[in-house]
């Protein structure tokens, strides 16, 4: 049997020096791993493009000439660029991967927002499909001096629902949806209408599922269905945000530090090495 010599303990100290190293890069990245199911997608970007495209034609509405944009969001409501927006329904599902996948999925979130224009004209359309093919949002901007028709509010209602059955891939049972908002504005050749539902079914700890519907006239010209957050979830929210944000200048002098650290101990092995045994 060979004996141990000053060559096994330097590969020793070195092989700790790595691990060390190793066990700081993974204590401090495995927090922000990437839920699996954000990553499958069965609909990427052109594929996107065409569906909305087929639903653009089949509304009869002209996207030619028009300048096409388009962007990938995690929630209908990016509203804090660089923030983890996933926040939300991981808190909401207590970070159950099977749970924030059915969220997600009746939230309409991780979605395509597509958009076509044509500076400077106001007529404008967006639609946004998620990762799984389902329409979530569409919105098609005319002019407020665009004639229209004076539907009352009853027979818009009407109309709305029976638009709503005819949805791509619609699991819209009337039943299921509580009336929660509507108002009429008149406009000076048309009558406008709007229309917001929450969900009977699934209250997660005050946070909603929510559907809307816009009517200009007798077109249904926008539809949105959204996670709505309770204020107490976004208040929540914007204090571990902010409190993030201090934490991450805290995080990157530590991080520095441990650099240092690291580089004495790395120093004190070169030392060692080039010592003559």
């Amino acid at each position: 049997m060979n004996k141990w010599n000053k060559t096994d303990t330097l590969f020793v100290l070195k092989s700790l020096a790595a691990m060390a190293l190793a066990l700081f890069i993974w204590s401090f990245f495995h927090q922000y791993q990437i839920n699996e199911n954000y990553l499958k997608m069965s609909l990427n970007e052109q594929e996107a493009k065409q569906k909305a495209l087929q639903y653009i034609g089949s509304r009869g509405w002209d996207v030619s000439g028009y300048t096409y944009a388009s962007n990938y969001i995690q929630t209908a409501d990016d509203w804090w660029q660089g923030w983890n927006m996933n926040y939300f329904v991981e808190t909401l599902a207590d970070k159950d991967k099977n749970e924030i996948d059915r969220i997600n999925k009746l939230g309409g979130n991780h979605r395509w927002a597509l958009r076509w224009f044509k500076p400077p004209e106001i007529d404008e359309i967006s639609i946004s499909f998620t990762k799984d093919g389902q329409l979530a949002f569409f919105n098609h901007i005319i002019p407020d001096t665009l004639a229209g028709d004076l539907l009352p509010q009853n027979i818009a209602l009407d109309r709305v629902k029976s638009f709503l059955k005819t949805l791509p891939n619609s699991d819209y049972v009337e039943d299921d949806w509580e009336i929660t908002k509507k108002t009429s504005d008149k406009k000076p050749n048309r009558i406008d209408h709007y229309f917001q539902w929450k969900n009977k079914h699934h209250d997660f700890d005050g946070s909603t599922i929510r559907m809307s519907l816009r009517m200009h006239g007798s077109e249904i010209v926008r539809y949105h269905r959204w996670l709505a957050e309770s204020e107490k979830l976004k208040v929540q929210f914007t204090t571990w945000g902010t409190i993030g944000n201090f934490s991450d200048k805290i995080k990157a002098q530590e991080i520095q530090k441990h650099i240092e650290s690291i580089s004495g101990v790395k120093s004190w092995i070169d030392i060692i090495s080039v010592k003559k045994y």
